[in-house]
């Protein structure tokens, strides 16, 4: 669909790394460890298990000139999103 696939979290990039290979991801992990993206577009959870500063787990639909255009954003950091959902935005914002 012409769109750029990227993660963004508070994690290190070496976590990233190790991550992306286990899974096998084919987009690149960004690290967002100083904290000075993710809380525009999807902010922190107060505390995850005693951790404090986690990002809330989102997806994120951002224009060229990085305007939010959609976003999904969960306040439970086990569930994941339904990727027919964001396909079905991506498809409607750029007919």
């Amino acid at each position: 669909m012409g769109a750029k696939v990227a993660g963004v979290s508070t994690d290190s990039s070496w976590s990233h790394a190790a991550y992306r290979q286990r899974l096998k991801l084919r987009f690149p992990l960004l690290s967002d460890y100083n904290r000075e993206i993710v809380g525009d577009y999807v902010g922190f959870y107060e505390d995850v298990a005693g951790y404090k500063g986690v990002n809330r787990r989102g997806i994120v639909i951002v224009d060229g000139e990085r305007r939010l255009r959609w976003r999904w954003v969960t306040d439970n950091p086990g569930e994941m999103p339904d990727t027919e959902m964001v396909r079905e935005a991506v498809q409607e914002l750029w007919k």
